[in-house]
């Protein structure tokens, strides 16, 4: 998927997104609601992340905000479901 989408694209991701990753924030392992889930990108847009399944976890906005656009240093069970879409 391009890094431009549409509102359709996005929300299908994000439907996607969450049932891939279980309902639970990608960085804590907590649960996260649908609604206040947001999309982390594991490789940074700034630094050339693409907008895909590949690269995007359901986050809690709190533990996403705090990582920032820090690259990830995430252990590999913190990533497996990662790229599984």
């Amino acid at each position: 998927m391009a890094h431009s989408v549409n509102s359709t694209q996005k929300r299908i991701l994000r439907l996607k997104v969450y049932a891939r990753d279980g309902g639970r924030c990608r960085l804590c392992l907590q649960p996260v609601a649908f609604d206040a889930m947001t999309l982390d990108h594991v490789i940074p847009k700034s630094s050339g992340g693409g907008f895909d399944m590949g690269n995007i976890r359901a986050a809690h906005w709190e533990c996403n905000t705090e990582r920032g656009s820090a690259a990830t240093k995430q252990s590999p069970a913190r990533l497996a479901l990662v790229g599984k879409g």
